[in-house]
C-alpha cells in the first residue's frame, strides 16, 4: 500500500499532495489533540542501584563519600587478612541484595586497600586500627561503623539502622 500511495502521489503537484495527504484518515488522526497526551502525567524516577568501587584510591573515596543522597560504606581491608576475606563477599552480596540503607537512601560499597600508600592515609585519617573496618557515611560524614568479620545477620541490622 505504501508503494501504491507514492506511486500515486508522485504524479501530483505539491498542491495536491497536501490535499491527498489531508485526505488520509490516519494521517487526519494524527494530527488531532490527544487527550491522554494533553493530562500531566506522574514521573518515576529511581535511583540507580548499588555501585560497588573495587580498589578505590583517595581521589573516588572522596567523590563517592562526599554525596547527600547515597549511603555509602567503605570496607578497609588488606588482602592478608583473613577475617577481611571472609566478610568481603558477604557485605559484597548484601550491599547489592539490600540496595537501600534503612533510611531508603541508594546503598555504594567502596573497597580500600589499606595496602596502598591512599589506603594507608585514608585508614589513618578514620581511625582504622583493626582489619577489616567498615565505615559507613551519610551525608558526606561517618555515621556509624564496625571492626571485624560479623555474621550476616549483624550486618543487616547494621545497614538498616543507616
Amino acid at each position: 500500500m505504501a508503494f501504491f500511495a507514492l506511486s500515486r502521489v508522485s504524479r501530483h503537484s505539491a498542491a495536491s499532495l497536501v490535499q491527498y495527504l489531508r485526505s488520509q484518515p490516519n494521517l487526519t488522526a494524527a494530527r488531532q489533540p490527544n487527550a491522554s497526551l494533553t493530562k500531566p502525567r506522574g514521573i518515576h524516577i529511581t535511583h540507580p542501584r548499588a555501585i560497588l568501587y573495587v580498589n578505590a584510591d583517595k581521589k573516588t573515596f572522596e567523590q563517592v563519600t562526599a554525596t547527600n543522597d547515597r549511603v555509602v560504606l567503605v570496607d578497609f581491608y588488606a588482602d592478608w587478612c583473613g577475617p577481611c576475606r571472609q566478610l568481603s563477599p558477604v557485605i559484597e552480596r548484601l550491599t547489592k541484595d539490600l540496595d537501600t540503607s534503612g533510611s531508603g537512601l541508594p546503598l555504594d560499597l567502596v573497597k580500600i586497600d589499606t595496602e596502598t600508600e591512599d589506603g594507608q592515609e585514608l585508614a589513618r585519617k578514620y581511625q582504622v586500627t583493626a582489619l577489616p573496618t567498615i565505615v559507613a557515611f551519610k551525608e558526606g560524614k561517618p555515621a556509624n561503623k564496625f571492626l571485624g568479620a560479623l555474621p550476616e545477620h549483624k550486618i543487616k541490622e547494621f545497614v538498616e539502622s543507616l
